[in-house]
């Protein structure tokens, strides 16, 4: 069976995909020495999920049967207001989980594309199969992976996530990458609270120095009171804030005022606000002891 690779594109914009971009599944050279050389400096902290099916990161073929294509996609997120106040939460958390969001739009391109191609098959990917998006995104033209190690797309700067299709059926076209645009500007490298970012090419992002893994990451609880202080208490922004295609990036999500009201007061809030403020949220995976912890402060009894 061989698609329409410009049908595709429609079909995806169709669904309330922004960008979107298919390449032939094949193995990934040299990605497996380099996965290791970062695993074995540690700078995956105690995410020990990445030691785990190697191989099959760096080849879709072995994570599907028969693969033959790698359709990536990408929602953009910039928001039009972002946090006041004191703590801040990254930007792709103001509102829904995008795990869902991507999933359910995913799972209509692939219902769109088996309207016409009954025979169509795909195994949707976001975040629960080991394959690397930003990897994936790049060799499919939807931007270049950028010095703060995230795919940067000339729309949406960083301001994407990402998602995938391995799919056993053949395209009668493919993408190509992109040139990496981001020149000699090392704003993210240099504008990094915790000295993460390492542009040598050798490891890229340090998780352990990274605010993002460290208030994110429940391995990484014990480690959080020795992070370097800054204002994100979920995630962090600070690398695409000060980037040049983020700047320039089209803020395309309203978030509601009651929503940020909401979530500019949760540093405050006891367990159970807590729990229903963040229950369709990537902050939903924190626990409230580490939430409070990130915040500065002991956790409070439920009023």
């Amino acid at each position: 069976m061989t698609l329409s690779s410009s049908l595709l594109k429609q079909l995806a914009v169709q669904a309330g995909l922004d960008l979107c971009g298919v390449v032939p599944a094949t193995e990934v050279e040299g990605f497996g020495q380099c996965l290791q050389r970062w695993l074995e400096a540690g700078a995956n902290g105690a995410m020990a999920y990445m030691e785990r099916w190697s191989d099959k990161r760096a080849d879709p073929r072995l994570l599907v049967e028969g693969a033959r294509s790698v359709v990536s996609v990408a929602v953009a997120y910039k928001p039009t207001k972002t946090m006041g106040g004191v703590h801040k939460i990254a930007q792709y958390a103001y509102v829904d989980d995008y795990h869902n969001v991507l999933k359910t739009r995913l799972h209509t391109l692939v219902a769109l594309i088996k309207e016409r191609h009954p025979e169509f098959e795909a195994k949707v990917c976001v975040d629960t199969a080991p394959i690397t998006d930003k990897l994936w995104a790049a060799r499919a033209g939807l931007g270049w992976i950028g010095r703060n190690t995230l795919l940067v797309t000339p729309q949406y700067g960083s301001y994407v996530n990402l998602g995938e299709l391995v799919t056993t059926a053949l395209f009668d076209s493919y993408d190509t990458p992109v040139e990496n645009r981001c020149g000699s500007c090392r704003r993210c490298v240099e504008a990094c609270p915790g000295h993460a970012l390492d542009d040598s090419a050798t490891l890229g992002l340090i998780a352990p120095r990274c605010t993002s893994y460290l208030t994110v990451e429940p391995s990484a609880s014990e480690s959080t009171a020795s992070r370097t202080e800054t204002a994100f208490v979920f995630g962090c922004d600070v690398c695409q804030q000060v980037c040049p295609y983020c700047q320039s990036s089209p803020a395309v999500r309203t978030v509601p005022q009651e929503r940020m009201a909401e979530l500019e007061a949760l540093p405050e809030a006891d367990e159970e606000t807590y729990r229903r403020i963040t229950q369709n949220s990537p902050m939903s995976r924190l626990s409230y002891e580490h939430w409070r912890k990130n915040c500065g402060k002991t956790p409070r009894a439920t009023d």
